[in-house]
């Protein structure tokens, strides 16, 4: 299989200039140290520029309202001339943000999971889909896999479905050596099945959303299902809590990374260390920090599409945290915290972090005892946490202890409400939420 991916990537560069231009870029960058990748980034972004002043009727009014031109800008630091990019603003200008010389014919649209309300709809140039897709494969090597080798994916579908239509996904999904399985499907009762299909799939590698590996792990156990060779497990689309990472890690006997990434802005980071940092791929985006305007919460992250000329994101305000790090050769994610928009409110105004949920269940010690858990807040200083234990309820112990340590992070003032079901609320696109802020909403 390997050998057919590479002749399918041979053919792919030799009949579509787009993929010949990504490879150059991937070719260049691997030559590169850090000052050659911020030359690479700089370089991106003085055509960004031009693109968005000569063809962007947003940007256009942006610069006249701020007083830019073209040369009022010189290297990537000058970004900060431009004020932020919200999604109250794409929803708003959404028409006037496009850029009028790219035909939306060219494009494919892409919305975002909805976690935070209503989907943007982005339209996303050639160019930087497939940048998207081989910086994707790259950021894979990374975390340790060689595209062709087997991939059991965890997404969307429904079991012994359809779930590529055409004979061109079928083909490619073949050379690829994928094979996809419906995440939302799993249930006890068909958990030794999934595993079975992994089983026959050899030395091969997994990749889902967080809550679908980790349940996954859980049938394993509950199991004591025998006989797979998983290589690594990638996880994607939910934050990566690190005890659900180091559960993972023990039944599945490999390394779990996470790769990190947004609907309208695929490739944002690669953990190439199991709980080690995310590193950024700087070649085709640009991070910041940043104070968010509302919360006032610290690490706020501002992003920058470099190649994306048909929905030009500057700044872009996307609603997630973390701390950014300069690393040896590129810039890296050290704190992953989380979205600005499910941080909890606390009665003096002030907000808890979203990692509030993954630091408390490692500090109580209670991983192993449930399965799936999730805070909802409706009112400041009130919270219910949703739960469901792998079997038994837990001990009056137990949540009295649990009960203890959210009172200790979150303060005496917080009312705490205990809730053990099955039932949990879920983004637009399916994806589980840790934390969820319900205040003023």
């Amino acid at each position: 299989m390997k050998f057919l991916f590479d002749a399918a990537l041979f053919f792919e560069k030799l009949t579509n200039a787009e993929v010949r231009a990504a490879h150059r870029l991937l070719d260049r960058a691997d030559n590169a140290d850090r000052l050659g990748i911020e030359e690479m980034k700089n370089e991106a972004f003085l055509n960004l520029i031009k693109q968005v002043y000569g063809f962007s009727p947003y940007y256009q009014k942006i610069f006249k309202e701020h007083g830019l031109e073209i040369s009022s800008f010189k290297d990537i630091s000058d970004i900060q001339k431009l004020p932020f990019l919200t999604k109250d603003n794409i929803k708003a200008q959404r028409d006037s943000l496009l850029s009028i010389n790219i035909d939306s014919s060219e494009c494919i649209t892409r919305n975002s999971g909805g976690t935070t309300g209503e989907p943007i709809k982005m339209e996303i140039n050639k160019q930087a889909r497939i940048n998207d897709l081989y910086f994707y494969y790259r950021g894979l090597r990374w975390m340790g896999y060689s595209p062709g080798q087997p991939m059991v994916k965890f997404f969307g579908g429904s079991l012994g479905g359809n779930n590529a239509p055409t004979l061109k996904n079928k083909i490619k999904k073949w050379v690829s050596n994928e094979l996809f399985l419906p995440a939302f499907n799993l249930t006890r009762e068909n958990a030794e099945q999934y595993l079975d299909i992994i089983k026959s799939k050899g030395k091969t590698f997994i990749q889902g959303y967080v809550s679908s590996l980790y349940t996954l792990a859980i049938y394993a156990k509950e199991l004591n299902f025998k006989g797979l060779h998983i290589q690594g497990a990638f996880t994607t689309a939910e934050q990566l809590p690190p005890e659900q990472a180091t559960f993972m890690s023990e039944v599945f006997q490999c390394d779990v990374k996470g790769f990190f990434g947004c609907a309208e802005i695929n490739c944002l980071g690669f953990q190439t260390k199991m709980g080690g940092n995310y590193i950024v791929p700087d070649e085709i985006v640009h991070m910041e920090n940043c104070k968010h305007p509302q919360t006032g919460i610290d690490n706020a992250f501002l992003i920058t599409s470099l190649y994306n000329y048909r929905t030009p994101l500057l700044r872009y305000l996307n609603g997630d945290t973390g701390k950014l790090v300069q690393g040896e050769k590129y810039t890296e994610i050290q704190e992953l915290s989380g979205r600005t928009a499910d941080m909890f409110l606390k009665a003096d105004g002030s907000y808890v972090s979203s990692i509030l949920a993954t630091q408390t269940m490692q500090i109580s010690g209670l991983s192993e005892k449930i399965k799936r858990y999730q805070l909802i807040q409706t009112q400041p200083g009130s919270i219910t946490f949703k739960y469901e234990p792998f079997s038994t309820d837990l001990s009056g112990e137990e949540k009295n202890h649990l009960l203890s340590v959210f009172q200790q992070r979150l303060g005496p003032e917080f009312i705490i409400e205990l809730n053990n079901t099955t039932e949990f609320v879920k983004s637009v696109g399916g994806k589980h939420r840790l934390m969820i802020n319900n205040v003023n909403k």
